[in-house]
């Protein structure tokens, strides 16, 4: 299976949650936003790029709204730092992010789309686009990846990374032993 393939299984699946993972300065140099599906299996996408969330007339949450308060007044240094420690409540991400989940509900994803250059669209029945922006060229950076959480416990991870100047997609495999 190629990795269009693989993108393609989020037809038709629902996103139960949203949510930024504060990862930066510990597991990677940026932070994660983790956009999970229920469909067919159990889907989790994790985006390290720049993540734009629109409904065609207007522009939904971007990753850069955990820089701003519900008011939309930018945060300084000091602010920021604690609104990572309390899960970014009280920001714009925060808000925005209430507001999505409540106007996806049961939306489906209706189509999923990957360009010549990486970028991932993830769109649902009511028009609503998740936009997932290549926005670093270093080597061997992490652009996103979806995981696959199979019946049979077995994880598989389709990863986009920067390779040559290029974004190149690999596959990898987990076994979840402990169950």
């Amino acid at each position: 299976m190629n990795h269009f393939d693989f993108f393609k299984k989020l037809i038709g699946a629902r996103m139960t949650d949203i949510f930024l993972q504060p990862l930066a300065g510990l597991v990677s140099i940026e932070d994660a936003f983790i956009i999970n599906f229920e469909g067919e299996c159990q889907y989790s996408l994790h985006t390290f790029t720049s993540l734009r969330i629109s409904d065609g007339k207007r522009v939904l949450l971007t990753s850069r709204d955990q820089f701003f308060d519900a008011d939309r007044v930018e945060l300084d240094d000091d602010e920021i730092a604690r609104s990572r420690k309390n899960l970014f409540e009280g920001t714009l991400l925060h808000e925005n992010i209430c507001w999505l989940k409540s106007l996806l509900g049961n939306s489906l994803v209706r189509d999923v789309n990957i360009n010549a250059i990486g970028d991932l669209t993830v769109t649902f029945d009511n028009s609503v686009v998740i936009e997932v922006r290549i926005d670093a060229l270093y080597e061997d950076f992490e652009c996103y990846r979806l995981l696959e959480f199979s019946p049979s416990k077995e994880v598989t991870h389709c990863v986009a990374r920067m390779a040559n100047e290029n974004i190149e997609f690999t596959f990898e495999y987990d076994t979840d032993e402990d169950e």
